[in-house]
């Protein structure tokens, strides 16, 4: 495993929340979110994604008004782009939804690349509006928010794998800035 700057980063972030929350009990817990981080610029249009995969991301990623690069990042790291991605845990398509995400935003076919890009755009707002920034919203999209959110409370450690998804998504979406 090769470590780059977004890991450490990452790590970084992880070791600090959790000495943060072994320093506040559960009952005296007060978090406010940071405010939200300003959006990045316009990124350029990619040239080794299929147009209309391209499209159906962007087309999402407007409408849900999150950055086009991150939203290529995500759709990068979970699937390399493939709309007929499946994980080992049964994620599926292009933001590789698990199957009670998928229903809980409408998603009929998790394999038709436009019903998967709004969806999973849809969450990554949602994630984003909820925790203020979008480290923490791509970690509540990679480990699941209820999962996210009993770590903030320091009730639940954070795995290092959401460390290292958080760099590798950060890392895929700088191609498309």
């Amino acid at each position: 495993m090769t470590v780059n700057k977004r890991t450490v980063l990452g790590m970084a972030i992880v070791v600090v929340g959790l000495l943060l929350s072994n320093k506040t009990s559960h009952a005296s817990y007060n978090y406010y979110p940071p405010k939200p981080q300003p959006l990045p610029p316009v990124p350029k249009t990619p040239t080794k994604i299929k147009v209309s995969i391209f499209d159906a991301i962007k087309n999402a990623s407007d409408k849900y008004g999150v950055p086009l690069n991150i939203s290529l990042g995500v759709a990068k790291v979970e699937s390399n782009f493939s709309p007929t991605a499946v994980s080992r845990k049964g994620a599926g398509g292009l933001f590789q939804l698990m199957p009670g995400t998928a229903s809980g935003y409408g998603v009929t076919d998790v394999f038709d690349p436009i019903q998967n890009a709004n969806a999973g755009n849809k969450f990554l707002a949602a994630m984003y509006v909820k925790y203020g920034n979008w480290n923490d919203a791509l970690a509540a999209y990679n480990w699941g928010p209820g999962n996210f959110d009993k770590y903030r409370l320091g009730l639940k450690e954070i795995p290092s794998s959401v460390a290292v998804y958080i760099g590798k998504v950060l890392d895929a979406s700088d191609q498309y800035v």
